[in-house]
């Protein structure tokens, strides 16, 4: 990863995984790191990964996705179990994006189109690893 904005920025990397489910995978033991200007050389996350394949699968796609803003930021409400588990939001009123990411959370139905104001500076990036037998 890479900050060149020359701005902290409040980051967290989840993990979009087969069972539709989203999980957090760093920083595993608070709600958002503060990721300073990085080099050329860049920012590594300290955690090793290993993708395998199911029995009989021959191919699969995995999905990280990296969520950075200007403020700091509870990314947690991005989290979701697999489909088939209820879901239970923990609604927090900080930053205009954490006030967004929580109407959005809070929808009752399955598409919404939510009026919402300004939501800060915020950026996000996706990496697709993709793994073959």
């Amino acid at each position: 990863m890479h900050n060149r904005s020359g701005l902290p920025l409040s980051a967290a990397l989840f993990y979009f995984s087969p069972n539709w489910s989203v999980q957090r995978l760093w920083p595993a033991d608070t709600d958002y790191t503060e990721l300073g200007r990085t080099d050329d050389n860049g920012f590594t996350v300290p955690q090793g990964m290993q993708a395998t394949l199911p029995a009989g699968i021959t191919h699969g796609i995995e999905r990280l996705k990296l969520f950075a803003t200007a403020e700091p930021t509870r990314f947690d409400v991005l989290t979701l179990g697999p489909l088939d588990v209820a879901r239970s939001v923990v609604r927090s009123g900080g930053n205009a994006l954490e006030k967004l990411l929580a109407s959005i959370s809070g929808g009752s139905l399955v598409r919404e189109l939510i009026p919402c104001g300004n939501t800060g500076d915020w950026v996000t990036a996706e990496l697709e690893l993709e793994t073959s037998a």
